[in-house]
């Protein structure tokens, strides 16, 4: 994933909205919250569990740093929309096909977005 790129939200098997990323930083977690702790979307005890446990399995991560995301652009669907591709609990990547397909199909059924 780097600048540029378009991240699509999901919750279960539906699609929620998107972003596009801005810019990509590596560093260690303890590093990223003292930076950026009002712009991420979880408490202090939410993101040092989640920095030091994998949400999926519940075992210790072995990495030392944590990649940050910087988004811009942020949509939200009026109505979230059903996945036509398998997503897994980490995500997927779509191809710019897959979202022409989603987009096309959706958007002229007056999926129209919404700024959060």
């Amino acid at each position: 994933m780097h600048a540029g790129s378009k991240l699509v939200f999901y919750t279960s098997k539906n699609l929620v909205g998107e972003g596009i990323v801005e810019k990509v930083e590596r560093m260690n977690p303890k590093v990223a919250w003292s930076r950026y702790e009002k712009q991420i979307f979880l408490n202090k005890n939410q993101y040092n569990e989640y920095s030091a446990r994998s949400p999926i399995s519940g075992e210790d991560r072995k990495m030392t740093d944590s990649t940050i995301f910087f988004l811009k652009n942020l949509k939200k669907y009026k109505k979230p929309i059903k996945s036509a591709f398998n997503v897994t609990p980490v995500g997927r990547y779509l191809s710019r096909e897959e979202y022409q397909q989603i987009r096309t199909k959706f958007w002229l059924k007056r999926q129209i977005l919404e700024t959060p």
